[in-house]
């Protein structure tokens, strides 16, 4: 195919195929709350099965971690939605300041081992975040630490399956806020804050923040190093390569996330997604602690650069397509999805993504995409159903996605045409 009509087929609408969307996708608990979130989803280790992380109440004050296993589908159960298993994990409570932890909430599965445990689960990997409260020039607020889990999937876990972790800077002075959002071979990817502010907490970026790599076998944390002149990286996703031959067979991580400009005076009218946001992909040398092959993107390859664009995670789909989970927001509002980029012979990322827009219909409007895993997706939507008195309610809840095999092939093949 000529490279004019591989842009074309490419600039067709990939979202023609949308996938299976199932609203509120939750445990339904004991405690009458009606807060849910979803942070991860990775593939289980049976058939169509999958592994979804998050958290069970409010995330920064009461939350307690949740963990489903089992297929995506339309089934309930008295534990919640889906035809699984659902279980709730939390921190030690004695990591609490006063004996009380505040909040537990999972991001990123890592490795699983089979067993006899939930979704024949023996033993997985667990990172996230917890919270406790503070009281900064008087007023109360929350810190948000970094937890690592690897034992049983169970609602009663052993407190030595768990370790805490708060991040340094570089030149070892404390943190504020501690993020660990991705698991992928012997490394997890996080961001730390230096100071407590909205914009920290929510996107974990700011002038005072930073991206990182932590290696619990060896409790070594590694700031990543960009050098590329923007004020502050985050690393979001995690995904180990092995060993590559593009690298002479060296083991090689992407690492997926976003970046900011440093100077608020290089913004240009017109020129606003660039300045406050891009997505990127990038390589990691575990050996040398490099990052190499930076590439970033915008939304639709936008050449006017208007859209600030976050990828939410990364899922390796094979024959070199990597999938991204993505948050996009401009003056003209608000959209989510999935990129797909194309490793290239040399080992560098195609110079534009193939962006399919996720559009839940009359389901609802979906708010983020937070993470992927081949068919399904997970995230967070505004839905409205309607009770037995015809009334309706309306909430903010976690949605599960499935593509059927044929959208997701199709897909994939057009992801292919990437240079």
């Amino acid at each position: 195919m000529s490279h004019r009509a591989s842009e074309r087929a490419l600039r067709g609408n990939s979202t023609q195929f949308q996938p299976t969307y199932y609203p509120n996708f939750v445990y339904l608990g004991t405690s009458n709350t009606s807060s849910n979130g979803a942070q991860g989803i990775k593939l289980g280790l049976e058939p169509d099965q999958y592994v979804i992380t998050g958290t069970y109440g409010n995330i920064s004050s009461s939350g307690q971690g949740s963990v489903y296993i089992g297929p995506i589908n339309s089934c309930s159960t008295s534990e919640g939605s889906g035809s699984g298993s659902w279980v709730i994990m939390n921190v030690p409570a004695n990591w609490g300041t006063g004996g009380l932890n505040y909040s537990t909430s999972i991001y990123g599965p890592g490795a699983m081992v089979p067993g006899s445990g939930p979704g024949g689960i023996g033993s997985i990997e667990l990172a996230g975040t917890y919270t406790n409260p503070i009281s900064i020039d008087g007023n109360s607020t929350f810190q948000t630490l970094g937890f690592l889990y690897k034992g049983p999937l169970t609602s009663t876990p052993q407190s030595s399956d768990f370790a805490q972790f708060a991040a340094k800077t570089p030149e070892g002075r404390d943190t504020f806020d501690t993020f660990l959002h991705s698991w992928s071979g012997n490394l997890i990817a996080g961001n730390y804050t230096m100071r407590n502010a909205l914009l920290a907490l929510t996107l974990n970026t700011g002038l005072d923040s930073s991206a990182f790599v932590y290696e619990p076998s060896t409790k070594t944390q590694r700031h990543l190093n960009y050098d590329d002149g923007s004020a502050s990286h985050t690393a979001f996703g995690i995904w180990y390569n092995g060993a590559s031959s593009w690298r002479s067979n060296a083991e090689t991580y992407t690492i997926a996330g976003g970046r900011s400009v440093a100077n608020p005076a290089f913004r240009k009218l017109g020129d606003i997604g660039q300045a406050l946001g891009a997505a990127t992909l990038a390589d990691y040398d575990p050996v040398t602690g490099k990052v190499f092959n930076l590439r970033d993107y915008q939304y639709n390859n936008d050449r006017g650069k208007s859209f600030v664009t976050h990828f939410e995670g990364i899922y390796y789909a094979g024959d070199g397509i990597y999938q991204m989970p993505f948050t996009a927001a401009s003056t003209q509002g608000e959209v989510v999805g999935t990129a797909y980029a194309k490793r290239l012979s040399d080992g560098s990322f195609s110079s534009k993504a193939l962006w399919h827009t996720m559009n839940a219909g009359s389901a609802g409007t979906l708010l983020t995409n937070d993470s992927s895993a081949g068919l399904a997706s997970v995230g967070i939507g505004q839905f409205t159903s309607s009770d037995s008195s015809s009334s309706s309610t309306t909430s903010v809840n976690p949605f599960a996605s499935l593509f059927s095999e044929n959208g997701y092939e199709f897909i994939l093949q057009k992801a292919q045409l990437l240079t």
